[in-house]
């Protein structure tokens, strides 16, 4: 079973909705990390990737 999960990157001018958009998908990440650790409990093979640029612009 696999579980693809993709991230889209969008452009904002203004600070606040990049800090906004930054929580949002930190706390995706939370998620699909706990979801992760609930499948490979069950036995699946699960692997969690970040994208390069998602990776530099908000986990760094």
């Amino acid at each position: 079973m696999r579980v693809l999960v993709a991230e889209y990157l969008v452009t904002c001018f203004r600070k606040e909705m990049v800090e906004l958009y930054r929580d949002i998908l930190v706390e995706g990440y939370a998620m699909a990390y706990s979801l992760s650790s609930i499948l490979s409990r069950a036995g699946l093979d699960v692997q969690v990737a970040v994208s390069k640029e998602l990776e530099q612009h908000f986990f760094l």
